[in-house]
C-alpha cells in the first residue's frame, strides 16, 4: 500500500508486483517552492544592486553597485561579508529543510518496507503451515495404508503341508478362537480358573514374528499421530476405525500383557476400545483392567 507523507511525496514500488523496492516519488513540490523563494531573493538583490538608485550620506546618487565600487576596501569587505553571510545562512537553512524532508521520505520508505516484510513473513508462515499440514495428511494416510499392508501380509500355514490356511484379517479370527475359554472354564461364571492371559502369552509366543511387527507398528503410528501439532480428534477416530473386532480383542489382551503395557497411554487418548463389543471379552471382568477413557466413556 502506498503512503502519502505530509511533504506531499508518495512512496512508490519498483521492481514488479511481488516485492519490489519501495522508493519516494520524484514529485517534490516543496523543493520547487524553496527554489522559487531563493530565486526571488536573488532577483531582488540584482534589481536593488543594478537598477534602484539611492542617495548616500555624501548626497551622491547612484546604484548600490556603483556606490560599492567607489567605496573603501574595508567597506567593500564588510558589504560582501554581509551579503555572502546572508546567502550562506539561506543555503544552510535550505540544506536543513531539504535534509528534513529527505529523512521524512526515507522514514516513510522504511515504514512501508517494514509493512511489506511483515506481510511477506505472515504469508510465508501461512504457506509453510499449510504445507506442513499437507505433509501430515499424506503421512497419516500412508500410515493407514501401511497398516492394511501389514495385516494382509499375515498368514497361517498348515504345519504339516505348509499350505496357507488363512490370511489377512481372517488370521485374527483364528487368534481370537485360541483365546476362548476352555471347557473347564465354561463351568464357572467367575474368574477362579481364568487363564486367558496365559493363553495369550502362548499365542504371542507362537506368532511373535507377525504379532510383534503388528503391535510395534500400531504403537509407533499412534505416537507419530499424537505428537504432530496438526493431529485432531478426527484423525484418531479414523485410525481406530481401522480395526476389526478380532483385532481389537487382540489389542485388548496384548495391552494386558507385559508386551503391550506401554500402549495403554495411547489407547486412552485414541479411545481404541470404543468400538469393541463388550460381549467379545473372554471375561467381562477383564474390562476393569483399563480406565473408562479407553472405551470412550470418560467425561
Amino acid at each position: 500500500m502506498n503512503k502519502k507523507g505530509s511533504s506531499g511525496a508518495f512512496p512508490t514500488r519498483t521492481g514488479g508486483a511481488q516485492g519490489g523496492v519501495i522508493s519516494p516519488a520524484p514529485n517534490r513540490p516543496w523543493l520547487v517552492v524553496l527554489i522559487a523563494l531563493l530565486g526571488f531573493v536573488f532577483g531582488m538583490f540584482i534589481i536593488h544592486a543594478f537598477h534602484i538608485p539611492y542617495t548616500s550620506e555624501e548626497l551622491v546618487t547612484g546604484t548600490f553597485l556603483q556606490k560599492l565600487l567607489v567605496s573603501r576596501p574595508n567597506e567593500i569587505g564588510d558589504t560582501l561579508a554581509g551579503i555572502f553571510g546572508t546567502l550562506a545562512f539561506l543555503a544552510a537553512a535550505l540544506a536543513v529543510v531539504m535534509q528534513s524532508f529527505e529523512l521524512r521520505a526515507q522514514r516513510q520508505v522504511l515504514e512501508a518496507t517494514q509493512d511489506e516484510l511483515a506481510q511477506s513473513r505472515l504469508a510465508y508462515e501461512k504457506t509453510n503451515s499449510h504445507l506442513e499440514q499437507q505433509r501430515f495428511e499424506s503421512l497419516f494416510f500412508e500410515l493407514l495404508n501401511t497398516h492394511n499392508s501389514i495385516v494382509n501380509s499375515i498368514d497361517l500355514r498348515n504345519s504339516d503341508t505348509g499350505n496357507v490356511v488363512s490370511s489377512g484379517r481372517d488370521c485374527f479370527k483364528s487368534f481370537s478362537k485360541d483365546l476362548e475359554k476352555t471347557t473347564e472354564e465354561k463351568f464357572y461364571t467367575d474368574t477362579r480358573l481364568d487363564k486367558t492371559d496365559e493363553r495369550y502369552l502362548d499365542l504371542y509366543g507362537k506368532h511373535h514374528s507377525d504379532l510383534g511387527h503388528y503391535f510395534r507398528f500400531i504403537y509407533n503410528a499412534m505416537r507419530v499421530i499424537l505428537e504432530n501439532k496438526f493431529s485432531e480428534q478426527s484423525h484418531r477416530r479414523l485410525f481406530r476405525a481401522l480395526f476389526s473386532d478380532d483385532e481389537l480383542l487382540l489389542i485388548f489382551y496384548n495391552a494386558r500383557s507385559p508386551h503391550g503395557r506401554k500402549m495403554i497411554g495411547f489407547i486412552e487418548v485414541f479411545e481404541i476400545f470404543n468400538n469393541l463389543p463388550k460381549d467379545r471379552l473372554i471375561y467381562e471382568e477383564h474390562r476393569t483392567f483399563f480406565s473408562d477413557k479407553c472405551f470412550g466413556e470418560a467425561t
